[in-house]
C-alpha cells in the first residue's frame, strides 16, 4: 500500500463485512473542477469513506478484507475492527 494513502472507500454489506476497497483519490482538472471517483454499491451494500489507522495501513489488502466496518456508537464515526470471535494471527 502506498505511503500516505490513508483514506479509503470501503464497500461492505449491512453486517459490516468488507467486499472491496478503493483509495480516495481526486485529480484537479483546472481551478474549478476536481475529478474523482467513488465505488457504486450493489443491492444491500454500502460505501463508507474512512481513514485507516497506522496499524491498518501496514496491512496487505487481503488482510484488510478480513476486517469489518463498525460505527462508533457515541460519535457515529466508522472504523475497522476484527469480527467478533476472530483471532489475530501471530
Amino acid at each position: 500500500m502506498k505511503r500516505g494513502q490513508h483514506r479509503f472507500y470501503v464497500v461492505h454489506d449491512e453486517h459490516g463485512r468488507i467486499l472491496g476497497l478503493a483509495p480516495v483519490m481526486s485529480e484537479e482538472a483546472n481551478e474549478q473542477f476536481r475529478l474523482g471517483y467513488r465505488p457504486l454499491p450493489g443491492p444491500s451494500e454500502r460505501v463508507t469513506e474512512l481513514e485507516l489507522t497506522e496499524e491498518h495501513s501496514a496491512l496487505a489488502p487481503h488482510e484488510l478484507l478480513e476486517l469489518e466496518v463498525a460505527m462508533d456508537p457515541q460519535t457515529g464515526t466508522p472504523y475497522l475492527r476484527r469480527p467478533a470471535g476472530a483471532t489475530s494471527k501471530g
